[in-house]
């Protein structure tokens, strides 16, 4: 028994050290030396990903774990060994990307299926999360006041990350709300009950994340309990959110110094789409194969529109993709010819659905599509499921597949795939406990301060 504990201990060590170290380091890095310090960032990462991929190979029980990763393995080395003719070690270089789809779910059902320890687990990532989100709030702020490229403003995770740190910071900031979450009280008491986790919303106005406003949408309409009154509470609900998003757009439009894009339809059809000479730009350069490096990053609807004529260029492309390790991985993808020859398509923003059609073809998206369908058990019936928390996740798993590519960040995809894992299994959580930031009593930020909320609270701490 006294193994098993430790043991149990020992792995989520691991998961919370690989968590905190890639969580804080590049902030540390960049504002002290004033450099991205890419040698650095990517030994950290390197050391991440294989820890990762040791600890959840040790852990690997599931058949389902099993089967996800024997088939990703079989398909994306064929495609990139036979198919595409690249060595071992150029899809070695490029399958690193996808550790956190393998073996971060193994790890976490590890922790999780030890009835005994459950509950520390569960409070330690809680712990985490809570640490975390106010932990932006200083390394916002202070990035916001010191870069004027608001790109910079990417909170603990540092420069470039001002997307993903938008998107944690709603997601769990949605998560640790359902959790405090009291049926008995009304929504708006809910909210006043637990106003800070909505006052921790802020920093993502501080950085230019248009796509805060969807989740900011989502975060309130989401909150609803979905039963049977669902639609009589949103309509309740429905000028909260009207107010929240006009207070938001307000706001927006203060730190980023105009409102172009954020109420004009022509800028967001050019933000999301591009213009004509975008287009024609990048018609001529594929039209006269050109390898020019471009330093503009096209918009993403441009980069979807053109792939189709890149993957035309080499049939097997369709299926099977060009293989891993082609798109900005590594050393590898410099020696690619395919990263060679469209640099210019795979430089600037990356997107999650991009990454996988170009790298696996159409094969890699149907293992992206069921990979998803598994770990969220969509086909399970009669399961203990938080619908709020799946219809965020859900919701937030087809935006990143058309806007960015946050699972390739490390501690965005700890984050996520732990609410994804937790998410089915709702009804199997311990109570929720209150975070103790300091000291040894725990810090409550509530208007209502009666004993009878407080005596729970104190049985928890005897």
């Amino acid at each position: 028994m006294v193994l098993a504990v430790t043991r149990h201990r020992f792995v989520c060590l691991i998961v919370l050290t690989v968590f905190w170290i890639n969580a804080v380091y590049n902030f540390v890095l960049q504002e002290v030396t004033g450099d991205q310090m890419a040698s650095i960032e990517l030994g950290v990462r390197l050391l991440s990903q294989f820890v990762l991929a040791v600890t959840g190979l040790c852990l690997l029980r599931s058949r389902t774990d099993i089967i996800i990763l024997s088939v990703f393995t079989v398909f994306t080395l064929y495609g990139t060994c036979v198919v595409n003719e690249h060595s071992v070690l150029t899809w070695v270089d490029g399958v690193r990307t996808y550790f956190g789809f393998l073996f971060v779910i193994p790890i976490f059902r590890y922790l999780y299926n030890d009835p005994v320890m459950r509950p520390r687990f569960i409070h330690s990532m809680e712990r985490a999360l809570f640490l975390f989100l106010w932990l932006q709030v200083p390394c916002i702020v202070f990035q916001y006041a010191r870069h004027v490229n608001l790109d910079y403003v990417g909170g603990s995770l540092g420069w470039m990350m001002s997307g993903v740190i938008s998107n944690l910071i709603y997601l769990i900031s949605f998560y640790l709300m359902l959790r405090r979450w009291d049926y008995g009280k009304s929504y708006f008491a809910n909210l006043m009950a637990n106003w800070i986790l909505v006052f921790l919303l802020f920093p993502t106005f501080l950085n230019e994340t248009k796509i805060s406003f969807v989740y900011m949408l989502l975060y309130f309409v989401l909150l609803i309990p979905i039963d049977a009154k669902y639609i009589k509470r949103l309509i309740w609900t429905a000028p909260l959110a009207l107010v929240m998003l006009l207070g938001a757009g307000f706001l927006y439009t203060k730190v980023v110094g105009d409102n172009s894009g954020v109420d004009s339809q022509a800028a967001v059809e050019v933000y999301v789409m591009g213009d004509d000479s975008t287009l024609y730009l990048m018609e001529h350069i594929l039209e006269n194969d050109s390898e020019e490096v471009m330093q503009k990053d096209f918009a993403r609807g441009l980069k979807f529109f053109i792939t189709p004529a890149i993957m035309d260029r080499q049939p097997s492309a369709w299926p099977w993709g060009y293989g891993l390790g082609q798109y900005k991985v590594g050393d590898g993808a410099k020696k690619s010819k395919f990263a060679q020859r469209y640099f210019w398509l795979l430089q600037g923003t990356i997107i999650q659905a991009h990454v996988t059609w170009l790298e696996a073809g159409l094969i890699g998206l149907g293992m992206y599509v069921l990979y998803w369908l598994s770990v969220f058990r969509v086909f399970r019936r009669r399961l203990s499921r938080n619908l709020q928390l799946q219809w965020m996740l859900g919701f937030m798993v087809l935006i990143f597949s058309v806007y960015n590519a946050p699972f390739f960040v490390i501690p965005f995809i700890i984050i996520f795939l732990f609410l994804v894992y937790i998410s089915s299994r709702w009804g199997e959580m311990p109570p929720y406990r209150y975070i103790k930031l300091l000291g040894s009593r725990p810090i409550r930020f509530s208007m209502s301060d009666d004993e009878e909320s407080r005596a729970p609270e104190a049985a928890t701490d005897r």
